[in-house]
């Protein structure tokens, strides 16, 4: 047994060692050819770029929405065009956790000896709980009992400057949170609004807090009569934190109502001109003097303030905000994955029935070619709309269904081979010995044509790459997985041919991918075929 055992493995060091050095023969082979090598190095460039696409870019390519204004040109394109703008956010700790976040805002309020007015960090309060302690407090105080102050106004500001020609896109306040404690018999409005350079106040957001009751100004429109009218919806009460019934967004139908109707863009008509503007939250309590004392506190928190620009990143955003380049980039990931085990699948599916089909003959290979024969005629686009309606648009159906359908070419240059094969005096002495058919196709047919899988795989790669993106295009592709196809379908759905930073970049990278594997194969081809190589 030892001497068995001892024999088994010279022989298996053996069969090792001659497949190193024939791999290594063929890199030697290989490494001369200049396309094979420009090949390789587009590849390595995808893979890495694939591999580290969260180095590249912190967003995801279907969710990370409203990064910018839709359809936002890149940044780089602001040497070039003018009135273009980009993000802002002007108020730096939103979140107000830190206590020096204070030192952003300022208070402006008319002296007087009936009141105070006090700005403060309040460090155990806050919207979230004592998840996110701290917020911004502006307490009001009288404490003479002989003095009523009649209406009290003041404002809590954050100025900021805007450095642009042109106005932005949008601007929002999502997640802004309001609490009010005080004497119930202290009326108090507030008003979140933005002040331009000409001291105009733009509101933005409109509160009505009476008898412990918080209501909110609420805008509508009706169509018949092409008017808008306002009323005041109740939303909570005094003591508990109110945010907005209506999202603070220049896009939402609330503000363009304010502005003029649902085609005016608020965002264009507050920031007309760059400047200095400020953020304000202006406060008007009405002192009704019937207690002797009174104390009202006003706390804000979550002022999370955005102003979304025209130009933004490497390659602009879509229809939803999203980063084009974001998309680009993990695109690479799926063309790779879909290019790889289509062309793996339906080469396989090909030898596998062109070795069996051309080996067994007879009546094997009539019903195998009459099959083969039933798919080539069948009409290709017809046949993906039904199966992808039936199966759902998902890639993994894609990759089946391209697999199932794009065998046939290579299954019958195999079985060709395989006639020709079979009839050779090497496999009549192994059938002479009494080797099994299984034994005969695996150790003597395949190797002798496996250099047409290796030039066939290569080649089938660009072709899954380009099939998957012209179903993507044509809206037959996987909505939940962005891919370079994708992006030319969103081009073509939203009519976006003009942003050529969005149409350009997905048609190169297509092209590269699909190029590099074509001279992969070329070079292999070029070195497994007698007839193509270089003599000495």
């Amino acid at each position: 047994m030892t001497k068995v055992f001892a024999m088994g493995s010279i022989f298996s060091n053996k069969k090792g060692k001659l497949f190193i050095e024939s791999v290594g023969n063929f890199w030697r082979t290989y490494r001369k050819s200049k396309k094979g090598l420009l090949g390789i190095a587009i590849i390595v460039f995808f893979v890495l770029v694939s591999v580290f696409a969260p180095a590249f870019t912190p967003y995801d390519p279907l969710y990370s929405q409203y990064l910018a204004g839709p359809r936002a040109k890149p940044s780089w394109l602001r040497a070039f065009y003018g009135g273009l703008s980009e993000n802002m956010e002007p108020v730096i700790d939103w979140t107000l956790n830190d206590p020096n976040s204070i030192n952003e805002w300022f208070l402006k309020s008319t002296p007087s000896s009936s009141y105070s007015i006090q700005l403060r960090h309040n460090s155990l309060l806050g919207y979230g709980g004592t998840d996110s302690p701290g917020c911004l407090e502006a307490v009001f105080s009288r404490t003479r009992p002989d003095i009523a102050s009649g209406v009290v106004t003041f404002s809590i500001e954050r100025p900021f400057n805007y450095p642009y020609d042109g106005p932005p896109a949008r601007f929002n306040c999502k997640d802004i949170a309001l609490l009010v404690e005080g004497e119930e018999s202290e009326n108090v409005q507030i008003n979140l609004c933005l002040e331009d350079p000409e001291g105009t106040r733009h509101s933005i957001w409109i509160l009505d807090i009476k008898e412990g009751k918080v209501y909110e100004k609420e805008v509508s429109v009706i169509p018949q009569f092409n008017t808008t009218t306002a009323s005041w919806k109740r939303v909570g009460v005094y003591g508990e934190w109110i945010t907005p019934l209506h999202p603070i967004d220049s896009f939402s139908t609330y503000l363009r109502f304010m502005y003029g109707g649902v085609k005016e863009n608020p965002a264009s008509v507050i920031f007309s001109n760059k400047g200095d503007y400020a953020l304000v939250i202006e406060v008007n309590i009405k002192d009704s003097g019937q207690n002797q004392s009174t104390q009202v506190h006003i706390c804000l928190d979550n002022i999370d303030f955005r102003i979304l620009g025209t130009a933004y990143g490497l390659l602009g955003t879509d229809q939803f905000g999203r980063d084009l380049f974001t998309q680009l980039i993990y695109g690479s990931r799926v063309s790779l994955i879909v290019g790889l085990l289509t062309a793996t699948l339906s080469v396989t599916i090909g030898l596998t029935v062109g070795l069996v089909s051309g080996f067994l003959g007879g009546f094997v290979d009539e019903v195998l070619m009459r099959f083969t024969d039933m798919l080539i005629v069948l009409p290709f686009l017809p046949l993906v709309l039904v199966i992808i309606a039936v199966m759902g648009p998902s890639i993994w159906n894609l990759i089946l269904l391209m697999s199932l359908l794009s065998w046939m070419s290579f299954g019958r240059i195999v079985r060709s081979q395989v006639l020709s094969l079979k009839e050779r005096p090497f496999v009549e002495s192994a059938r002479a010995i009494g080797a099994s058919t299984l034994h005969i196709i695996v150790k003597h047919i395949l190797p002798n044509v496996i250099s047409f899988v290796y030039v066939a795989l290569a080649l089938a790669v660009p072709e899954a790459i380009v099939l998957e993106s012209v179903l993507s295009w044509l809206g037959l592709g996987d909505p939940r997985t962005m891919t370079w196809g994708m992006m030319l379908h969103n081009v073509q759905y939203f009519g976006a041919y003009e942003d050529w930073w969005w149409v350009i970049p997905p048609g190169i990278s297509i092209t590269l991918l699909s190029l590099a594997f074509v001279l992969i194969g070329f070079a292999i081809d070029d070195i497994l075929n007698p007839k193509l190589r270089k003599r000495k």
